[in-house]
């Protein structure tokens, strides 16, 4: 799943615990992992940006300076509507704030992993290596984001009727 679909939907599950942002926290950062098992669309992010060249091994060009673009466009894009969505609407929740950063939490620590190969990094990677459904949809130019879609309407749909 791309950020924004992690972060609206993190904040969707949070805002159902307002008064408890542990409990959104970790609402959130379970979500990751669940959304991140069902099939699904996603950019690619450059290798060099992510480690598999090896442990230190970045290589700073127009890959990954556009890489990083679209991630931090992604996250913005997400925190906007998430911003639109709940703290405008609700005002400001330490709970929605917490499972937002619980939901982007797993793809940090990953990025994390592949150059601090220890403890808990590393078993937070393989984990979420291994949810991570093996079947991508690359090629799905139309539906795969509109299978997003579709999944954060359904999670604040379900948050603004609870």
């Amino acid at each position: 799943m791309i950020l924004a679909t992690h972060v609206i939907t993190g904040a969707s599950i949070a805002s159902l615990v307002p008064e408890h942002p542990a409990v959104g926290f970790i609402a959130g950062f379970v979500s990751h992992f669940i959304l991140d098992s069902i099939p699904h669309w996603e950019y690619k992010i450059p290798p060099s940006l992510v480690g598999h060249e090896g442990v230190g091994k970045m290589k700073f060009d127009r890959e990954l300076i556009l890489g990083l673009l679209r991630i931090f466009l992604d996250l913005f894009f997400g925190l906007i509507i998430a911003f639109l969505i709940f703290f405008w609407t609700k005002g400001f929740s330490v709970s929605i704030f917490c499972g937002i950063i619980g939901a982007i939490l797993p793809d940090i620590l990953t990025a994390v992993s592949r150059y601090l190969k220890f403890e808990p990094f590393f078993s937070i990677d393989r984990f979420h290596h291994f949810i991570h459904s093996p079947k991508k949809m690359e090629d799905w130019y139309f539906w795969g984001p509109v299978m997003q879609v579709a999944i954060v309407f359904v999670f604040v749909f379900v948050a603004k009727m609870l």
